[in-house]
């Protein structure tokens, strides 16, 4: 056999291998669940996964009695499940005695 018989018998090998690889990678990805992130800053998750209504709810249920029921304000960004987490969040505080003010879509903070 010559030697550019050679490579191209092991460059194909090369390949398979890779893409076993490759396609293990994507598939431990998409079937490990997303966790919650939970840090001073307030909650990440993806909707529908970790971020679900009764997290919401679990937090806004906390928070109303951590602040003692005070007037709490709710602004989100432009994502289009914010509406949805703003309206659980804010019906959630204003059954705990909450005074609500939801400004809707604001800025973030820069840094």
């Amino acid at each position: 056999m010559s030697k550019s018989a050679t490579r191209q018998v092991s460059k194909p090998s090369k390949r398979k291998s890779r893409k076993k690889v490759l396609s293990r990678r994507g598939s431990s990805a998409q079937e490990s669940p997303q966790k919650l992130m939970v840090s001073i800053s307030g909650l990440r998750g993806i909707v529908g996964e970790s971020l679900v209504p009764e997290v919401v709810v679990k937090y806004a249920n906390a928070f109303a009695m951590f602040t003692g029921r005070k007037k709490i304000v709710i602004g989100r960004d432009g994502r289009y499940h914010g509406a949805m987490l703003a309206e659980i969040l804010a019906g959630t505080l204003a059954a705990n005695g909450c005074d609500v003010m939801d400004i809707g879509i604001c800025p973030a903070e820069l840094r």
